[in-house]
């Protein structure tokens, strides 16, 4: 009777895994696909958000820097108002906010 113990305990165990693996590539497969949605941001890009805020950012280091004023973001990017780069509000929210940009000294 014992081996009956030890085999529904290996199965048990199988079955936990098996569990496992399958939530680990399901959500690989859903962060995949999130990433794969995002646009593509050159690092340093102005990012307006289309949000209602009228707010510019500065994409950098994976992060949105917020421009507190234009002497801030010419500072860095004196070209920052040329090519602003609009995204979706939903697409701005998936994206960390870092603290506001300072001026370059």
């Amino acid at each position: 009777m014992p081996q009956k113990s030890v085999y529904n305990e290996i199965i048990m165990n199988s079955s936990i895994w098996i569990a496992v693996v399958f939530v680990v590539i399901i959500t690989i497969a859903i962060v995949a696909a999130t990433m794969s949605s995002m646009p593509k941001i050159p690092e340093g890009a102005s990012v307006s958000c289309a949000d209602g805020t009228g707010e510019v950012y500065r994409y950098t280091g994976g992060k949105l820097r917020h421009y507190p004023n234009p002497s801030i973001a010419a500072s860095w990017n004196p070209s920052w108002a040329n090519n602003i780069i609009n995204l979706a509000a939903k697409d701005c929210r998936r994206i960390a906010k870092g603290v506001d940009m300072s001026l370059k000294s």
